[in-house]
């Protein structure tokens, strides 16, 4: 009714994707038959924009970034315009993958105007969107031949949704903000070059087929959480769908507790796949069980020291397969691990928060584990922090620096020939011609 209105007013009606959402379901077919014109989101990174982006309706897309100019942030001893660059880099980089249409900011434009720097931040920031608009030509990115199934109780319905878990719950960065501080694989996955699309148990549940359309399925979550699965594990039709999958081939990756019940006599019910179990105070001695070590693993090769970013140093998770091979384990806490299981793979990660040393590391643990790890170096930049897309119908590359500080990085094309060391000033985002249709770089 209301949308009714604004048209007949000869308006435009547009849906603020803020606060309070729940009963309209953006992600449901039905949201369609509105007939809004207009989604508005609130964006502080690469999830919140891949969540407008990804959205199955033909609409404008807009993203209302934070810092808002409320008086939170806008006073003194405030920094809006170092919350507003950290916001912008985990934003550009979802965006080099999927664009939106538009970008706005909302408050009070009188605090805003106390604090002249950010003003120049915010021209600079457009500026910067309107340069890849044309640069670009809103064209689709280049992805690898790679799509990657994000399996949990929701399914496309929370597509692009952050689960909170305990390590969420008890973080206060700044009291009156949440921070996802916790597993944040969305954020890691927002900027990947692969197609990524969410699958409820449900869905394979009703026809185990719908997992032939996927390489990688990534199950992740706190135990009994709709996000790793909960009951739904106990069904044995869900577990042998997966497994035959894997076994036919296919990637699974679990993170936090995948695919976790305790029902006979095991928590991780892909345990076969995966190569770990989760320890619960029931078994006797078992985290001293055999592994193997592989510190120079595919899947390890960007971490500097072997180890990388989790949420806890404990894990309690052991191995439970000779064969599996372990890459990240502390004091018999495995952090991260894989196995391979007949013509199929499986990755164990602990957790996952984001950084940009944890997204190269999904990178390749998605890679890895279907089994393309010569794509990998495909449109590839190897320094982590920074990132390259390219759009073959614009004919160009765009490689992005997401950090403050000026990075050296060397660049493969799309024929996977490398380019002499590149130097990024900090931030710099920088758009290099290709020469030819087959998306080789002019030099």
């Amino acid at each position: 009714d209301l949308v009714d209105r604004v048209h007949a007013a000869d308006k435009k009606a547009a849906f603020f994707w803020g606060d309070h959402w729940i009963g309209a379901e953006p992600y449901q077919e039905q949201f369609a038959d509105l007939g809004l014109d207009v989604m508005v989101g609130a964006a502080e990174d690469g999830t919140a924009l891949r969540r407008v982006a990804d959205l199955p309706h033909d609409m404008t897309r807009e993203l209302r970034f934070y810092p808002y100019f409320f008086p939170d942030v806008f006073r003194e001893g405030g920094n809006p315009t170092e919350e507003s660059q950290n916001n912008w880099m985990k934003i550009r980089r979802a965006l080099l993958r999927k664009p939106v249409d538009r970008i706005g900011w909302g408050g009070y434009l009188s605090l805003a105007a106390k604090f002249p720097e950010f003003i120049d931040h915010l021209a600079g920031i457009t500026d910067e969107f309107r340069e890849f608009h044309d640069k670009t030509k809103t064209s689709k990115a280049w992805t690898a031949p790679i799509k990657v199934g994000v399996l949990n109780a929701w399914g496309s319905l929370r597509s692009w949704m952050v689960q909170a878990g305990p390590a969420e719950k008890f973080h206060s960065g700044r009291e009156d903000v949440m921070e996802f501080v916790g597993t944040n694989i969305t954020e890691c996955l927002a900027g990947l070059p692969v197609d990524v699309e969410f699958v409820s148990c449900n869905d394979v549940l009703e026809d185990p087929s719908r997992l032939e359309g996927f390489d990688v399925i990534l199950n992740e979550g706190v135990m009994g959480s709709a996000w790793s699965g909960g009951e739904v594990w106990k069904d044995p039709r869900l577990v042998s769908a997966v497994r035959k999958w894997v076994h036919g081939g296919g990637g699974f990756i679990g993170i936090g507790h995948p695919s976790a019940v305790e029902h006979s006599g095991k928590v991780f019910q892909l345990r076969d796949i995966l190569g770990v179990d989760l320890e619960v105070g029931k078994g006797i001695q078992v985290a001293e069980q055999g592994c193997r070590r592989d510190a120079g693993h595919f899947i390890a090769e960007d971490l500097e020291d072997g180890t990388f970013q989790t949420v806890e140093e404990h894990s309690y998770v052991f191995s439970c397969n000779d064969d599996t091979v372990v890459l990240d384990m502390r004091d018999k806490h495995i952090h991260l691990a894989c196995k391979t299981t007949a013509s199929g793979r499986g990755v164990y990660i602990s957790s996952l928060p984001f950084n940009w040393q944890n997204a190269r590391l999904l990178h390749r643990a998605i890679f890895w584990v279907a089994g393309k790890e010569q794509a990998f170096m495909q449109c590839h930049s190897s320094n982590p922090n920074t990132d390259v897309a390219w759009y073959p119908k614009a004919g160009v590359y765009c490689l992005v620096n997401n950090s403050n500080d000026a990075q050296d990085t060397n660049l493969w094309d799309q024929n996977g020939e490398c380019l002499p060391e590149a130097t990024l000033a900090p931030n710099e985002i920088r758009y290099i011609a290709s020469n030819d249709n087959q998306g080789g770089i002019g030099c």
